[in-house]
């Protein structure tokens, strides 16, 4: 059983030999021949798989350290290409570079070797899975930035673009077709690749394809093998649960219903829990841990994501990813009153992280253009302002409980790594905190003591010997290890204020009646099909 994304998990080679799909362990691959599967070590953490024109090499983005790689499909190491922050999927073209989607930036390029990726098409929103066309002088892609998602072709040398119709996850075939994804179906149009123009319409050829989100989970080599999974669910269906877990790494359930959390945050007093669902709505739940309800938050029509709270308790603080931005708002946690717009996408669209223990400032990370970490004061009307900037990819910051440091993640070593600065005069010192990776600090509310996670389910902690006048850390240890959610990039976990037990997500397994686990159909020589009901002038 592989994992369901939000994007496409599976992908066939060039000559329709071979089909490699990601799991909860990694990248398998199989030929379509043989009912054995191999897994291809080294790619723990791996999403979104593409394989070369040659077949030899499947490229994939790897979680554990954001970085665009490639593996031999006969197995050994694999091999950086590029840091990269999010991405879109990706094709490999016949020119052996390699062409992506990077949110808020746009379609880039690098080659297949590696080397410093360029911009081929800026977009300042969401750019799904480009391919560059036969002609090497445009592009396809899914626009995912504008409602409804359109399928879009344009220049590279005059930037001339056209929406064509609205659909997910596109792909031009040699056969002279476009096929793509709406609701459950599978579509193919007939497309003249010289003038960039439909010479036909749409026709539906598969019906009852699963998807995650918006992607339709198929693919289609250029020989004509069509891989797809059957299905009719159309939102993300991964459930997951809720679990404390104590310093010895002992667990206790929590009662609140399987959902697909993405992100579990404690009030400060420890009774209530702001969760990330990611469902058909998308919003932001409130989980009383007393009482027991569990209760909608946010109803906006864009993705709202993340939820921190204020350090009074009182209010929630939130992305909203809508109209190809993503702006912050606040909203009283018991749901009265309207949400409160901090930031709009103009000004920078990051991601609240944490608050300063006196609630008057908000830390904002991963803002437009780059990974930066920024300031943002609460009521004063202006814009986030810079609090560090650099080359290097920095966020997941945690304030300390006395508002003096500043805790975080960067990779100015090359690897994510835990380190620590002066709040707010963050360019006064710097304190490396970890010493063998490190992701996702927070603070012991008594101030002496940090915790940071090791994907995929390793806490750490390390106690904090010095603050004053001087800060000094000692040696970090393993606290637990287990099977927890790690998948995103932001922490989604938390502490509760005595520093004894950890809000945990992880996944819920199978449950009795639940589907059984899903499978990968193939059709082989379905160019055939498709050009007796698509016919081409």
């Amino acid at each position: 059983e592989f994992e369901d994304l939000y994007e496409r998990v599976l992908e066939v080679s060039p000559d329709g030999r071979q089909i490699v799909y990601r799991t909860s362990e990694g990248l398998y691959l199989r030929s379509v021949d043989q009912l054995d599967a191999r897994f291809l070590t080294g790619t723990q953490g791996a999403q979104k798989p593409f394989f070369s024109p040659d077949g030899q090499w499947i490229g994939f983005l790897s979680t554990t350290d954001n970085q665009l790689k490639k593996i031999a499909i006969s197995g050994g190491a694999p091999v950086k290409l590029a840091g990269i922050t999010s991405l879109g999927s990706c094709s490999w073209g016949v020119d052996d570079r390699i062409v992506y989607g990077e949110s808020r930036v746009g379609i880039m390029r690098v080659s297949s070797n590696g080397g410093t990726p360029e911009v081929i098409v800026e977009e300042n929103g969401a750019i799904i899975n480009p391919q560059i066309l036969p002609d090497g002088k445009s592009v396809l892609f899914t626009n995912g930035t504008d409602r409804p998602i359109m399928v879009t072709v344009q220049s590279l040398e005059t930037g001339e673009r056209k929406e064509l119709f609205e659909g997910h996850d596109a792909k031009y075939l040699p056969t002279g077709h476009l096929v793509y994804g709406l609701d459950n179906n599978i579509f193919a149009v007939p497309f003249d690749v010289d003038r960039l123009e439909l010479t036909g319409g749409q026709i539906s050829m598969i019906e009852g394809v699963y998807r995650e989100g918006g992607s339709p989970q198929y693919a289609v080599s250029d020989s004509g093998t069509l891989v797809y999974v059957p299905g009719t669910t159309g939102i993300s269906t991964r459930l997951r649960t809720l679990v404390w877990v104590d310093r010895s790494g002992k667990e206790e359930a929590i009662d609140a219903p399987p959902r697909a959390y993405a992100y579990a945050h404690l009030s400060p007093d420890a009774t209530r829990v702001a969760l990330d669902i990611r469902d058909q709505d998308n919003d932001i739940w409130i989980w009383d841990l007393a009482r027991k309800p569990l209760t909608r938050l946010t109803y906006d029509p864009g993705a709202d994501r993340g939820g921190i709270w204020t350090p009074d308790g009182t209010k929630v603080v939130y992305t909203v990813n809508r109209d190809g931005g993503r702006n912050i708002y606040l909203q009283p946690a018991d749901g009265s009153g309207s949400p409160e717009l901090l930031t709009t996408t103009q000004e920078f669209g990051g991601f609240p992280e944490a608050f300063s223990p006196d609630g008057k400032h908000l830390i904002i990370t991963g803002g437009s253009p780059s990974e930066d970490i920024s300031l943002f004061s609460i009521g004063e009307g202006e814009a986030p302002k810079p609090l560090l900037a650099s080359t290097f990819r920095e966020y997941n910051a945690s304030i300390s409980p006395d508002g003096r440091w500043m805790a975080y993640q960067s990779d100015r070593s090359g690897r994510f790594e835990i380190y620590v600065r002066p709040f707010p005069d963050v360019n006064a010192l710097l304190y490396q905190i970890s010493t063998e990776g490190g992701q996702r600090p927070l603070w012991n509310k008594n101030g002496r003591e940090l915790f940071y996670f090791l994907p995929p389910g390793t806490m750490m902690s390390v106690p904090i010997i010095e603050t004053s006048p001087s800060f000094k850390a000692g040696t970090p240890k393993v606290l637990f290890k287990g099977e927890y959610y790690s998948e995103l990039n932001r922490t989604q976990y938390s502490v509760t204020p005595d520093g004894q037990r950890f809000l945990m997500i992880k996944p819920a397994g199978a449950k009795a009646g639940s589907a059984p686990p899903r499978q990968i159909n193939v059709v082989l020589n379905w160019f055939e099909e498709l050009k007796q009901k698509v016919p081409v002038d």
